[in-house]
């Protein structure tokens, strides 16, 4: 079976590295903007981390969705197979029952033969 949740917990962890990143990021544009040092720079940084950030978290969406669609397909499949075994299984009771009845009338009938 598939692991679906070893890729989505790592780009969880590399998602959450890059919201700390921002966070410190925007600590330094309250400081910088208040000294009114590279206020520009730092706006055009935070823009292209919430550019990957958007990216991001619309990557994970889409794992997420396929891994969720692939669950649901496999659940289709499960639920399928086990309705093929259940009619097997009563299949199985049904010539199970009609041999066993013929077996107990061929033994009589050798016990009428003797």
């Amino acid at each position: 079976m598939i692991n679906v949740k070893s890729k989505p917990t790592e780009k969880n962890h590399l998602l959450y590295r890059k919201i700390l990143s921002l966070r410190s990021l925007e600590c330094n544009v309250i400081v910088i903007l208040s000294t009114g040092q590279l206020a520009d720079v730092v706006i055009t940084s935070l823009l292209q981390l919430r550019n990957q950030l958007t990216i991001t978290v619309n990557n994970l969406q889409m794992d997420f969705d396929n891994a969720n669609a692939r669950l649901e397909e496999e659940a289709e499949a499960n639920a399928s197979l086990r309705n093929q075994l259940s009619k097997a299984q009563g299949d199985l009771g049904a010539f199970k029952s009609k041999y066993e009845k013929e077996v107990v009338l061929r033994i009589e009938e050798m016990e009428d033969l003797k």
